[in-house]
């Protein structure tokens, strides 16, 4: 999906300050010796916005939040919604269609907010690792392995997502998407200042899958294999793309792997 990369820095007004969620000082999780017990990764759609003084605040915490539980937990940037456009109604550069929608459909009001595993919403970012700790604990119901390859001469990437069930999952989906690191573009920060170098990590791309998941059956003992085609924007950095593959249901999220579009020789 081709982002809207129409902005105007002249345009970000300073009401937008007061607009952020403010953040609560909840007890923050600290590391013990057993987490992750039940193998499941963990999904963190950050929904977040570059006029959006508070939300390099939760970028750091995920940042710390990686230094603890490892792989384990994956974030993903979901740019759009009330700080996603200026006081005009352009987009920043970051924002997408698809951010847009996301922040729509999974109600989002405030920034920064994350959805952990689709079971947890909340804006509070102190609060965010002590959910994560819990719901590593949970059993997961499948396996889930994802494969890419990246042609440069056509722009194009195969991508590959198989799993062997462990239990029966009900009106399963589905979801693809293409995240970027190492996104050289302009942030607000707390103390209102804008910084045109700020360095976005995991920010969403595209959805390669249907942008809701495409229906997938599991079913306990079976396996399960799907496969897609993908243009890369040329705008992009492909050695900075990774796949992020999810399988969710009514019950969230059950499983969540990502892989490196183009790995390192």
């Amino acid at each position: 999906m081709k982002m809207k990369n129409i902005f105007s820095l002249a345009v970000i007004g300073l009401a937008a300050l007061a607009s952020c969620s403010n953040i609560a000082e909840d007890e923050r999780f600290i590391p013990g010796e057993m987490v992750g017990g039940g193998g499941k990764n963990i999904l963190i759609e950050d929904f977040t916005g570059q006029n959006c003084v508070n939300c390099p605040l939760a970028m750091e915490e995920l940042d710390k939040m990686h230094k603890t539980f490892g792989e384990k937990i994956i974030a993903v940037g979901v740019y759009g919604g009330p700080f996603g456009k200026s006081a005009t109604g352009k987009y920043y550069p970051l924002t997408t269609d698809l951010g847009d929608y996301y922040n729509t459909k999974m109600n989002i009001s405030e920034q920064p907010y994350a959805n952990i595993n689709r079971k947890e919403k909340i804006s509070n970012y102190i609060a965010w690792s002590g959910i994560v700790a819990t719901l590593l604990e949970e059993e997961a119901k499948i396996t889930l392995s994802c494969e890419n390859s990246y042609d440069s001469a056509s722009g194009t990437a195969a991508i590959k997502v198989s799993g062997d069930a462990l239990s029966t999952i009900d009106d399963a989906h589905l979801q693809v998407w293409i995240i970027e690191d190492n996104v050289v573009s302009l942030q607000r920060l707390p103390d209102g200042s804008v910084n045109k170098e700020f360095v976005h990590n995991h920010v969403l791309r595209t959805s390669v899958s249907d942008k809701d998941g495409d229906p997938i059956s599991i079913a306990d003992g079976k396996n399960f294999e799907k496969t897609y085609s993908a243009n890369i924007d040329s705008s992009y950095k492909p050695e900075d793309l990774y796949v992020v593959a999810f399988v969710f249901s009514a019950n969230g999220v059950e499983q969540v792997v990502k892989e490196k579009l183009v790995k390192a020789e």
